[in-house]
């Protein structure tokens, strides 16, 4: 199954464009301003399938797009939330039926807190990103040679390892022509062979085709789990401090994150 230029643009970008945040007011700045006011913080993750447009996941087959709030409530004030899109869709985009296209799939707390922490963990979360220490692998960060090679050895790993019914020569046109609903749809009447898997197929092409580049590049799911390490921090009591943009989780696209 060859993949060409058009659908290999839209695998690499994933959903995207690129990172941003969208930050409510701080919460030193409201209320009271007492710094041990008490507060709630809860991390919520949202997901859609990569780079589809439709709401939320349909098939565990494909990788996700990972996009986190986090949400601040203290007293009776107005809850706070700040976003990291993570390269791709905000909470409030919506698909052709004007659904959501992200859907919450999990979240952690609420975890009991003082304004004080809830207002360093909204400044360490604001700036929480593998870039620029990690680049996003995009069509930008590779060369056109490297782009092609690398998702045709996915698709030499799914000709080889994905069995399907008579539906099989419609998902190979479907990704061709970068039609992902209409691929997943069909990839529900297909089934890998023992041991195989769409996580070690991109995991095979990325390693095959990067070979030691392949470290040095993150998606949208490395920000995510980025993201997530500093809440645990936080929810466990430890001191807040900014994510470390070259942390050893921004290292090697994540194409599969289940929260």
């Amino acid at each position: 199954m060859r993949l060409p230029t058009v659908c290999i643009a839209a695998l690499l970008s994933l959903t995207g464009c690129t990172s941003a945040v969208d930050v409510g007011d701080d919460p030193s700045a409201t209320g009271a301003l007492n710094p041990t006011d008490s507060c709630t913080a809860t991390l919520h993750y949202l997901q859609k399938d990569a780079y589809a447009n439709h709401a939320g996941r349909s098939s565990e087959l494909w990788p996700p797009h990972t996009t986190t709030t986090v949400e601040i409530v203290c007293g009776e004030e107005t809850p706070i939330v700040a976003v990291r899109e993570n390269h791709g869709t905000k909470p409030t985009d919506l698909d052709a039926d004007k659904k959501p296209i992200l859907v919450e799939t999990a979240t952690e707390g609420p975890i009991e807190t003082t304004r004080e922490r809830a207002t360093a963990l909204l400044a360490a979360y604001k700036a929480c990103e593998c870039a620029p220490s990690v680049p996003f692998l995009s069509l930008e960060a590779l060369d056109q040679d490297k782009a092609k090679q690398l998702f045709a050895s996915l698709g030499a790993y799914v000709s080889e390892h994905l069995s399907c019914d008579d539906d099989f020569t419609d998902v190979a046109g479907f990704i061709i022509e970068g039609k992902v609903d209409e691929a997943l749809v069909a990839l529900a009447a297909c089934e890998w062979d023992s041991g195989q898997s769409w996580a070690d197929g991109f995991e095979s092409a990325t390693a095959t085709v990067l070979g030691k580049e392949k470290d040095g590049f993150h998606v949208c799911n490395n920000d995510a789990q980025l993201e997530a390490d500093l809440f645990h921090r936080f929810a466990a009591g430890g001191e807040i401090t900014a994510c470390l943009s070259d942390s050893a989780v921004c290292h090697g696209p994540k194409w599969f994150y289940e929260p």
